[in-house]
């Protein structure tokens, strides 16, 4: 595939599919800042916290520390869909600013660490609220909340209310986390 420009971002040459990608990070800061970026905070023990699924009561949930110890949800995650959840760019699109050992996409962010041994480096619990909420942890993260419908700004009409991922899709992606030793 021809180079078509060099990415500012990234300061390297990208192509089509990863315009398209890139792209994705521009929607995402838009989608995602609609699906929402908190406004920070420390990281405290057993605060309760409570998020929206779609036709859902919201679903509660514990942050004690640096993790949220239960899963979301009864059924256990599901690591197949948890890699779709990741590389989908209309989920979570953790490519656009990740590295994952998916060799057969041909573009990996680069603004997030590369997620290569992550299962190994963290427990579920902790990988658990990153993705729920990274801002629990590290109140200065560009990571948006995957799962947070309150305490948001610059958040499109549409995504009002609602987390950017389901409490399922959630758990399917921690399992597939887990998975990257």
């Amino acid at each position: 595939m021809p180079v078509l420009t060099r990415s500012h971002l990234l300061g390297e040459p990208i192509m089509i599919q990863h315009l398209a990608r890139m792209g994705m990070i521009v929607i995402s800061f838009v989608a995602l800042s609609a699906c929402g970026t908190s406004t920070g905070g420390t990281p405290t023990t057993s605060t309760p916290a409570a998020a929206r699924t779609p036709n859902a009561e919201l679903v509660p949930y514990m942050v004690e520390g640096v993790s949220i110890n239960k899963p979301l949800t009864d059924k256990p995650g599901n690591p197949t869909e948890g890699r779709k959840v990741a590389i989908g760019m209309t989920l979570g699109n953790c490519l656009a600013c990740h590295k994952l050992p998916i060799p057969e996409e041909e573009f990996h962010g680069e603004i997030g660490p590369d997620l290569k041994g992550v299962g190994n480096r963290l427990p579920e619990a902790v990988l658990r609220l990153r993705v729920v909420d990274a801002k629990r942890f590290n109140p200065m993260t560009s990571m948006p909340a995957f799962y947070k419908a309150e305490g948001l700004h610059r958040v499109a009409k549409e995504r009002v209310g609602k987390p950017a991922l389901t409490a399922q899709q959630i758990e399917d992606l921690v399992a597939y986390l887990k998975t990257l030793k």
